[in-house]
């Protein structure tokens, strides 16, 4: 997303290459379309060929990307340019296994924090692209992408273990997956408190739901849909689509991708202390330092209330750019010479990287049972990203439609919505097992029975 904003820009200055409206729409969008394929992708392939494998395969991909555009000259662009993108957005969109994998491999102590660092590092990647953009020409940022992204793929594939839960759920190998297991929890105390956790994990899968007669039903077309439409798989499963388009809808992701336009809305006109450049610059700062303070809280005070704290707080922010507006004091007032719009829209965006932008993604690895969380969370991503494509293909029209007033005032709306949402029904995963969470989804005489 920032990579084609800085990309875009410095094309169209470029006299080598002429660009229409057509292809840069296409270069800019391809990558969002293609990254629920990609998220598609990774759910059966995480569950085929393992954990490890998928990021390693997403890595290669995105790699691939990034080496394509070094390839590219005025005599030859757009397809290099296209597949380039192509495979970014793929790559992009199997990084979803590592909200799976995290989870599997992580102590419940440390996984919110670790979780928390994913949508961290995506703002600190956006940042990084903004400030190299500034310095760099795009084919040298792809370079140096592309190195990074090798090296990566390299200390991944030395040092990285498999996930024990893919090894004992899905491989049945139990040997290798209580090695893993002791290589991440040398502590006999943690390991023997993990191993319990695992086994019972291994249990719910494999054993999975009996029929009247008590009979096994993990060979037949059957436990698929009765997996999928069980308690601890449909209510994970139904919570987590409805916060996603709670957050996708709730203006987070518009107000990153269009800030120049929103700002200028806003009465901005970027003249004197404020360019479009330090604009930019400034959202993927704030982005930045909420998101480190997500992950750090994330771990102390759980995901329910840094996701009320952060839909409440976006939700003031965004009604107040209209009642401000409604009630503005005239021109004598030295109120009337700050940009008090502007400066609600980036206390929104701060409250956005406090929970909303980030929380969701990484309950998609927590909440989903082991029997379908490689393929539901690839579901779950694609349905994401697909809404926000659409999203932000809609977004500049009602910019030009509606009154920058009432688009805030239905943005705060549906935060207070989202807010309702989640002290109705996500629950709370701080300090608690992947079984236990699982557990949360059964009903009383299901538990029962299970014991």
């Amino acid at each position: 997303m920032a990579f084609s904003s800085v990309f875009l820009e410095q094309l169209d200055v470029d006299t080598n290459y002429d660009l229409n409206k057509e292809e840069n729409s296409w270069i800019a969008s391809l990558p969002v379309l293609t990254t629920p394929i990609g998220s598609l992708i990774c759910g059966p392939l995480m569950d085929k060929v393992g954990r490890k494998a998928g990021i390693l395969v997403s890595c290669f991909t995105s790699f691939i990307g990034w080496i394509l555009l070094l390839f590219v000259t005025p005599q030859l662009y757009m397809p290099l340019i296209v597949l380039g993108r192509i495979l970014g957005g793929l790559g992009g969109g199997m990084t979803t296994i590592a909200l799976i994998y995290i989870p599997e491999v992580c102590h419940e102590k440390y996984r919110p924090m670790m979780l928390g660092t994913n949508s961290m590092l995506v703002s600190l990647g956006i940042l990084l692209v903004t400030i190299t953009g500034y310095f760099m020409k795009w084919k040298m940022m792809a370079f140096e992408f592309s190195i990074v992204i090798l090296v990566n793929m390299i200390v991944l594939w030395i040092y990285m273990p498999e996930s024990p839960v893919w090894l004992l759920t899905i491989k049945k190998n139990r040997e290798q997956a209580e090695s893993t297991l002791r290589l991440l929890n040398p502590n006999e105390k943690v390991f023997d408190a993990q191993l319990t956790c695992l086994n019972k994990l291994a249990r719910s899968r494999t054993e999975g739901p009996t029929d009247e007669n008590g009979a096994v039903l993990s060979k037949k077309l059957k436990l698929l849909l009765h997996v999928f439409f069980s308690p601890p798989a449909k209510q994970p499963l139904l919570i987590l689509i409805g916060l996603l388009f709670l957050q996708q809808t709730c203006g987070g992701y518009t107000i990153i991708v269009y800030t120049i336009q929103v700002f200028k809305k806003l009465g901005t006109d970027f003249e004197g202390g404020l360019d479009e450049y330090t604009a930019l610059l400034l959202m993927g700062v704030l982005r930045f330092v909420f998101s480190i303070i997500t992950a750090a809280a994330s771990q102390i005070i759980g995901r329910r209330p840094l996701l009320l704290f952060s839909a409440l707080g976006m939700a003031l922010s965004s009604i107040a750019v209209p009642l401000y507006n409604y009630v503005e004091v005239g021109n004598s007032s030295k109120l009337a010479d700050v940009q008090w719009p502007v400066i609600f829209a980036l206390v929104f965006v701060s409250f956005t990287a406090l929970g909303i932008m980030n929380i969701p993604w990484s309950l998609i690895g927590e909440l989903l049972p082991t029997n379908i969380r490689g393929t539901a969370s690839g579901f779950l991503v694609a349905l994401a990203y697909t809404s926000m494509f659409f999203l932000v293909k809609l977004y500049p029209y009602l910019l030009d439609t509606f009154d920058i007033n009432k688009l805030f005032l239905i943005q705060g709306l549906l935060c207070v919505f989202t807010a309702l949402y989640v002290y109705i029904f996500v629950p709370e995963t701080l300090g608690k097992s992947l079984h236990s969470i699982q557990e949360h989804f059964y009903s009383k005489r299901e538990r029962t029975t299970k014991c």
